[in-house]
């Protein structure tokens, strides 16, 4: 399980993530061409169930977007 702390309109929150989510996201990450999540745009979509399988619930899939960091100003710091 991965946990993404992100801000939305100022205010903080987390995402957790697991099973197709991480998928999504890390798929997004590799065609951005990023090794690091550190300061990109995330955005994660539920886009739907997948196929049932019997006995089990439909797996919930996901659509992810992930842009890479802008420079940052000598005077701005990440912490």
């Amino acid at each position: 399980m991965f946990v993404f702390t992100v801000e939305n309109n100022g205010e903080f929150g987390n995402i957790w993530a697991r099973g197709n989510m991480v998928k999504a996201i890390r798929e997004a990450a590799q065609a951005a061409g990023l090794s690091t999540m550190i300061g990109a745009n995330l955005t994660v979509k539920y886009s739907g169930d997948g196929e049932k399988k019997k006995g089990f619930n439909a797996p919930k899939l996901y659509k992810a977007k992930v842009e890479a960091p802008k420079p940052q100003d000598a005077s701005t710091e990440l912490w």
